[in-house]
């Protein structure tokens, strides 16, 4: 892990389109790999292939358990940030200035609580209408961009 690199873990993403489009997002930003954390998620299945739009050629995949995951999380200096709408801080306000981690969860219940517990941040995208949240790719997307974007400026 390089002190500027930024990393992406993805838990339980049910469907193929947005797991996809999420390779594809992270392959845009220039991230430096995806970890799939349980069993749920097949990057090769042939939805996800599609929907990356060959994308998922281009990534590196680290598949692991949660404690497999927890454990690299302890061993360095990199920041895990969790994804979640009740997040108490406002993503925009989020200083993505060290290696980090963005965490992204289920389309129906977001990430497990261990790996909020386990995050140094939680961030949340603030929400204006009458939803409560957006789809998992596409707020896979805004996070992924602010991260990117922020970072640029190092």
């Amino acid at each position: 892990m390089t002190r500027d690199s930024c990393w992406l873990g993805v838990e339980s993403i049910d469907s193929p389109g947005n797991l996809g489009t999420i390779i594809r997002t992270a392959e845009a930003t220039g991230i430096a790999g995806i970890f799939l954390l349980g069993h749920d998620a097949d990057p090769w299945e042939r939805a996800v292939v599609r929907a990356s739009m060959g994308s998922l050629f281009s990534q590196k995949f680290v598949r692991c358990s949660t404690r497999e995951f927890a454990d690299w999380a302890r061993s360095g200096g990199t920041a895990i940030v969790a994804s979640s709408p009740q997040g108490l801080l406002d993503y925009r306000s989020m200083h993505w200035r060290r290696p980090v981690l963005l965490l992204v969860g289920s389309e129906k219940q977001g990430l497990s609580e261990d790996l909020v517990d386990l995050s140094d941040f939680t961030v949340r995208i603030p929400m204006r209408g009458r939803c409560d949240s957006l789809n998992v790719a596409v707020a896979t997307g805004v996070l992924l961009f602010e991260m990117v974007n922020q970072r640029r400026g190092l």
